[in-house]
């Protein structure tokens, strides 16, 4: 069974209608009636009956449902520990930014950082955006953020923020 079916399935059955299911899960309520359908055809059973109160389970539902919920909160929990262990093993990032990076980006994205990485140093350098690029290629730093585009761009995997 597939996990996004599930955790539709959960959060239907937690919200009791297919729309604040849709809410809560950023889907349309088209998209979480394609997945309830595709989840029952895997099951070969109707798992909720529909009614103008929301939606009841069926028995089918009564006995999917605690395993499901089972299913998301071991998943869930192992996301938190492997993203705690990813934390953990981060001592220390270094950052290299331009200045007017720096005073843009970097203040939200830092206190991003000190809340998922407690225990690392941050150390950050400003430079332009060419030695910040040749120090990530390098090696000498993690991360850098630039706002004009680096003329020297060899073995730097860039990701556009924002134009």
């Amino acid at each position: 069974m597939n996990l996004t079916r599930l955790q539709t399935f959960v959060e239907v059955v937690r919200r009791g209608t297919f729309a604040a299911a849709a809410d809560a899960l950023a889907f349309t309520p088209s998209a979480v009636s394609q997945q309830m359908a595709r989840l029952e055809a895997e099951a070969g059973a109707p798992l909720l009956a529909r009614d103008a109160a929301g939606v009841q389970l069926t028995e089918a539902g009564r006995l999917l449902y605690p395993r499901a919920v089972a299913i998301v909160g071991a998943v869930r929990a192992a996301r938190a520990e492997l993203d705690a262990l990813c934390a953990e093993q981060v001592r220390r990032l270094r950052i290299g930014a331009c200045p007017v990076a720096a005073a843009a980006v970097l203040p939200r994205a830092l206190a991003l950082l000190r809340e998922r990485l407690p225990g690392a140093e941050i150390v950050l350098e400003e430079a332009c955006a060419d030695v910040t690029a040749r120090a990530v290629a390098d090696g000498r730093l993690d991360l850098g953020v630039w706002v004009v585009p680096p003329s020297f761009r060899s073995g730097v995997v860039e990701v556009v923020l924002r134009r």
